[in-house]
């Protein structure tokens, strides 16, 4: 029968199986932030290891709100240093959670590597904080290895406090996070979600993507988000054929910024320095309404300059005050009339989206279909 591991808080275990384990849960007491040489160490509490360092009773639950009375459980636990991957990387904050690595199983006090830090599953992503979180549906069971309800998958039916829903999901337009996405979560309101489909690729980048009264409630009002799809037309028939790549921007406010810029009014280095200034939101807002142009709706720009056309084709002047003389023939109007042509085109033709809706595309030189703001 082959022995039963548990990483260090299975019920059951004694405590000379948790010693003969490498790898333990381990709770940071002083983060990288602290440590003293800037390596990113950490100081990770180990239960079966270091409640010992204390003589006094420890109340693990207090450490959070007390640390002053646990200074000489902190000032004596080892230094651990990070394992982080190559192209990510990631510090635990103070009171997450983290594997910790033991190099030499007879003396657990030195050579301390930790990893993380880890959650047992996304809905706890800003609850993760001890060890019966960690360890909560940890085995994909109904209520958790600790009976807690909302274990495993079981929010509101969705690992992500309602993302299934098809409701909440249609302000993002396409499918809800899938077990097969990659997702890279922000400490905030914020992720990346990679994503293959039978259908299309996707790049997600979403920011205030939760209500922020209730993370378990996603935010319908005012998220944005940037999304980088690839559909292949092979798996959808209304592609006639053509592979699709959009790229679908969504926000309060949009701006696209140039480096050069306008001579008159939109250099990004002019004045006060860089445009785009998220660590500043008043000085970002004074220089939205003061370097940037606003950008005007081609559909209606090109029904004011179809008026106007017609209006410099046809209009007349009055001749000693009885008759009209007939529309001016010059070279500045012909010109005009010409460059109005090359702007416009024809007129717009009909046409009907996949899901039967009528919409207008314009042809000419004035307008993209392929660009377009809201």
């Amino acid at each position: 029968m082959s022995r039963k591991y548990d990483l260090g808080f299975e019920k059951g275990n004694s405590r000379k199986e948790l010693k003969d384990s490498v790898i333990h849960w381990g709770q940071v007491l002083v983060p990288p932030t602290e440590d003293p040489s800037g390596a990113g160490r950490a100081k990770v509490f180990i239960r079966e290891f270091d409640r010992d360092l204390v003589k006094l009773g420890l109340n693990e639950n207090d450490i959070k709100k007390n640390p002053e009375n646990y200074s000489d459980l902190i000032n004596n636990l080892p230094w651990s240093l990070p394992l982080n991957p190559k192209f990510i990387t990631v510090y635990p904050k103070k009171y997450e959670m983290v594997l910790v690595i033991l190099s030499d199983q007879s003396n657990e006090r030195i050579d301390r590597f930790y990893m993380g830090p880890f959650i047992s599953q996304p809905q706890f992503f800003q609850k993760d904080g001890d060890i019966l979180e960690v360890q909560t549906g940890r085995r994909g069971t109904s209520r958790g290895i600790f009976g807690y309800d909302n274990a495993w998958f079981k929010i509101n039916g969705s690992r992500l406090g309602g993302e299934n829903s098809e409701s909440n999901w249609a302000i993002y337009g396409n499918g809800p996070k899938e077990i097969e996405d990659v997702t890279i979560n922000g400490r905030g309101n914020e992720d990346i979600i990679l994503r293959t489909s039978k259908k299309y690729d996707e790049v997600l980048l979403r920011v205030a993507k939760y209500d922020k009264k209730n993370n378990k409630v996603l935010n319908l009002k005012n998220p944005g988000y940037l999304s980088l799809v690839y559909y292949d037309s092979t798996k959808i028939p209304s592609l006639n054929g053509e592979d699709k790549a959009s790229i679908n921007i969504v926000a309060d406010q949009i701006n696209l910024v140039s480096h050069k810029g306008s001579p008159t009014k939109g250099k990004p280095n002019k004045g006060e320095g860089i445009i785009l200034n998220s660590s500043e939101p008043n000085k970002q807002i004074n220089l939205e309404n003061t370097n940037l142009h606003p950008t005007v709706y081609g559909d209606i720009l090109w029904d004011v300059l179809k008026r106007l056309r017609v209006w410099v084709e046809n209009h007349k002047h009055r001749g000693g005050g009885v008759a009209y003389t007939e529309p001016s023939k010059d070279v500045e109007t012909v010109e005009l009339l010409k460059s109005l042509d090359f702007a416009l085109g024809p007129e717009p033709q009909e046409k009907v989206s996949p899901n039967g809706q009528k919409y207008f595309e314009y042809g000419g030189n004035l307008i993209s279909n392929n660009i377009k703001i809201n």
